[in-house]
């Protein structure tokens, strides 16, 4: 008998983890996927891995019926569709052909797992491929879109990458009407890359495509964190209090011609006033109350002013604009729109060297930049945060603009101030440059080390972008991403996914090893396609 329930309690345990790994349930020191991404268990192993959460399709329904109209945000869980979220893998910019969920097992990440494109690449797809999957990922496009907007090396054709995507069955039998190609639908992505990587590449491509706005949230791995220093958790409540943000693109029309701007410009992508006033209440309903205007260059718009007031009386309490700051060199301008309703602004300026502004922008306007930031000083009740981009060209003088800016809100005593240090990301026009303006990562350190020497104990905070957190050892209270995270908000169940930035960061298997893991984004996968992975280093275990 013994013999006999030894066989049966075996089959049992098999039965058990077979039906685990289909709902990718399996701990973390069991799964096989951490174990071919980390070549070993990750600390922590017994836990219930993210990865593979299942939530079944009705938990919470009744609950969810009884929240009030004006629920706060939550975030999304990241298996489970959202209202009018099809399991079968509909779409409102492409269609996704049908399937039963029971042929496509659930699974789900955890908001800042940013690992599938390791995923795609252990299933045998070139670097090339994968960068153009993950932009058909977001949306059916033409072969020319994506030409102009994937980063692929000069050996690397779109062409060929997607002769790629097709030989394996990726992509749909035949482009849409309008000649835009468009991927084919979950079960092939499971055929063609297996059970892991078909299913997450399935979930990202439903996410990326339902009615949305993009933002900022809180970063979502945040919990206590005592190794983090006081620095952190003095500077945390007063971040929070601003987000979420809701973000609306006015346009992408601009005045300068930055060399690093991540912006495709178009004067087709510019909102006409009716458009934007319909952008505002579209944003309002996502329960957000704080807003961020951008473009392109929104000053630019006659109409800016209405549109502020026009957010203010829809009942967004903070209203932030993201601005070069030239057209505030004109008085009145600025006036108007204090007196509209902006309550905090954005202000870009990566250099005040009239030689290097030339050559990153087009133009020589430090003249005009310093009279904006003479009419702004006019506003003490405003809140103020500077963003000032490090590239190669830039980064010498960062120190000397980071003291700049912070002589100048000594005179002014905005309300509130901080400095964003962004390390130059990899898209667009600095993708088309990358060779001009970029640098590796390494070789800005120094320059970061020098200005939290000199202003790190400011009560203003210094906020760097794109750093991941193992480069920032000891200093990780100065780390922008730290505390606030890219997000995309669901209109129709006022949530907020953080799926989308699988196409932005990647997290390489050493990453799982690293205590920072869970609230880092990773690093910039265009930084990545040009210098690789091997500066990340764990933290708390051996490089």
């Amino acid at each position: 008998m013994g013999s006999v329930h030894g066989r049966h309690g075996l089959r049992s345990l098999l039965v058990f983890l077979l039906w685990q790994l289909l709902l990718g349930e399996l701990p973390r020191g069991v799964h096989p996927l951490s174990r071919r991404l980390s070549g070993r268990d990750h600390p922590g192993a017994g836990g219930s891995r993210e990865l593979g959460g299942h939530r079944p399709a009705g938990a919470g329904a009744g609950a969810r019926r009884r929240r009030s109209a004006m629920q706060p945000l939550q975030q999304a869980p990241a298996g489970t569709p959202s209202r009018g979220e099809s399991r079968r893998g509909g779409s409102d910019q492409g269609s996704v052909p049908p399937t039963d969920e029971r042929d496509v097992p659930m699974i789900s990440r955890h908001p800042l797992q940013n690992d599938l494109e390791p995923l795609l690449l252990s299933a045998d797809l070139s670097p090339a491929a994968v960068e153009v999957l993950l932009n058909l990922a977001l949306g059916p496009a033409r072969e020319a879109d994506l030409a102009l907007n994937t980063k692929l090396l000069a050996h690397e054709s779109v062409s060929d990458c997607l002769a790629e995507i097709k030989g394996r069955g990726l992509l749909s039998r035949e482009p849409l009407s309008d000649g835009r190609i468009e991927l084919a639908g979950p079960r092939a992505f499971q055929r063609a890359l297996g059970p892991v990587a078909g299913a997450r590449l399935a979930l990202l491509v439903r996410r990326v495509r339902k009615d949305c706005l993009g933002g900022l949230s809180l970063n979502p791995g945040l919990r206590p964190r005592p190794s983090l220093g006081a620095l952190f958790a003095e500077r945390l409540p007063r971040l929070a209090a601003r987000l979420p943000q809701v973000e609306i693109k006015l346009q992408t029309v601009c005045n300068l011609r930055c060399r690093y701007c991540f912006i495709r410009r178009s004067a087709a992508d510019s909102l006409d006033h009716d458009s934007a006033r319909g952008m505002l209440v579209r944003a309002r309903s996502s329960g957000c109350t704080q807003l961020i205007l951008t473009g392109g260059e929104p000053t630019l718009r006659k109409d800016l002013p209405a549109l502020i007031a026009g957010a203010r009386e829809l009942g967004f309490k903070d209203v932030q604009l993201f601005t070069n700051g030239l057209m505030f060199a004109y008085r009145d301008l600025v006036d108007a729109c204090v007196k509209a309703g902006l309550t905090s602004l954005v202000l870009h300026v990566s250099t005040f060297d009239p030689e290097i502004y030339r050559r990153l922008t087009g133009r020589d306007l430090v003249p005009k930049v310093r009279a904006a930031m003479a009419n702004l000083a006019r506003h003490p009740s405003l809140s103020i945060e500077v963003i000032s981009v490090i590239n190669r060209w830039t980064v010498s003088g960062m120190p000397d603009t980071v003291r700049t800016t912070r002589e100048w809100q000594r005179r002014a005593g905005f309300a509130w101030f901080a400095n964003q240090l962004p390390f130059c990301c990899v898209y667009s026009s600095s993708w088309d440059h990358r060779k001009e303006i970029l640098l590796p990562m390494e070789d800005s350190l120094a320059s970061v080390r020098r200005i939290i020497e000199s202003e790190g104990g400011s009560p203003w905070p210094l906020l760097f972008l794109g750093y991941p957190l193992c480069l920032m050892y000891g200093q990780e209270a100065h780390v922008f991403d730290l505390y606030i995270t890219l997000a995309r908000f669901f209109l129709s169940r006022r949530q907020i996914d953080h799926t989308f930035l699988d196409t932005m960061f990647q997290k390489p298997a050493a990453c799982l090893r690293c205590r920072h893991e869970k609230y880092c984004v990773g690093l910039s996968r265009g930084y990545a396609r040009i210098y690789g992975t091997s500066l990340l280093s764990p933290v708390g275990m051996e490089p």
